[in-house]
């Protein structure tokens, strides 16, 4: 049985794998079939947008959290690209402000 420690050192060594063969700029709906690829690949049991329901006065609310990907039911991954999208937004904003006061 895998631990949880083991499993993070796993999932982090394939994310960075993954980066440096892609690199940044991408949709994280790429970054995450690319994830999902390398754990078949490495025979590591995982689920995919997993459904979390949500429960408000005891309804079920069917909009609930989607994991992206949890490995052995231990480790949950929420693939992210916001500091990509982040710093390109900034360098929007950046060079719309330079052209209004130009």
């Amino acid at each position: 049985m895998t631990t949880l420690n083991e499993l993070t050192e796993t999932a982090i060594a394939l994310c960075i794998k993954i980066h440096k063969t892609l690199g940044s700029g991408l949709f994280e709906s790429v970054y995450e079939t690319v994830l999902c690829y390398e754990l078949s690949k490495n025979n590591i049991p995982f689920v995919c947008q997993h459904p979390f329901p949500v429960y408000y006065e005891s309804i079920k609310m069917e909009a609930g959290f989607k994991a992206d990907i949890i490995i052995e039911d231990k480790l949950f991954i929420e693939v992210n690209h916001h500091l990509q999208s982040r710093w390109l937004e900034e360098e929007a904003q950046r060079a719309i402000f330079q052209g209004l006061t130009a």
